[in-house]
C-alpha cells in the first residue's frame, strides 16, 4: 500500500513544483512583454508620424489643391487629431514607464512626453506658417485611409486638410 502513495504525492508535488514555476514564469514576463509590445507602438507611432510630416510638406510645396493618401495601420494606443490644437498626437495608456512621467524630449519634430498613465508622441505645427485644418478626430486602433490636401494660404498661412478617405 505505502508503494500506491509515494507515486500519488510524487505526481501532486511535481504538478505543484511546475504551476509554481510557470506562475513565476507568467509574473515576471508578462510586464515585460506588455513593456515590448508598447515600445513598439510608440516607435511605429514615431515612424507614422515621421512620415506623415513628409507627406504634409510634400503637399505643401506641390501647390493648391494638391493632395497624397496615406495609410495608417496600427494595434495598440490612439491618434488625436485636433485643429484646435494643430497637432497630431498619439496616445498610449501604458504603466510601463517607458518615458518618466512629466518628462519630454524633442525628436526632430516630434515630442515624446509621458504623464502618470499615458506616453504621448506629439507632431504639432506652428500656426504662423500652416493650419491642418477639418479633422477634429480620434482613430482607434484598425487601418484608416486618410487623404492630406493643400487648401492653399488664408490670411499668410497654408491650409493642409486631413480627411478620411
Amino acid at each position: 500500500m505505502k508503494k500506491g502513495i509515494s507515486p500519488l504525492i510524487s505526481f501532486v508535488l511535481y504538478t505543484a513544483i511546475a504551476i509554481m514555476a510557470i506562475s513565476m514564469i507568467i509574473s515576471v514576463g508578462f510586464p515585460y512583454l506588455e513593456k515590448i509590445r508598447d515600445s513598439v507602438a510608440i516607435k511605429q507611432a514615431q515612424d507614422f508620424l515621421g512620415v506623415f510630416d513628409s507627406v504634409v510638406s510634400e503637399v505643401a510645396f506641390s501647390g493648391q489643391n494638391s493632395k497624397v493618401p496615406i495609410t495608417l495601420r496600427f494595434e495598440r494606443g490612439k491618434y488625436i487629431f485636433s485643429d484646435d490644437q494643430n497637432e497630431l498626437r498619439f496616445k498610449i495608456e501604458t504603466d510601463s514607464n517607458i518615458v518618466s512621467p512629466g518628462a519630454s524630449a524633442r525628436l526632430g519634430p516630434l515630442s515624446l512626453e509621458a504623464d502618470e498613465n499615458a506616453t504621448y508622441v506629439i507632431l504639432k505645427y506652428n500656426t504662423t506658417e500652416l493650419i491642418l485644418a477639418g479633422y477634429n478626430k480620434t482613430l482607434f486602433s484598425g487601418t484608416h485611409k486618410l487623404i492630406v490636401r493643400n487648401l492653399g494660404v488664408e490670411n499668410n498661412q497654408l491650409i493642409i486638410e486631413v480627411n478620411s478617405q
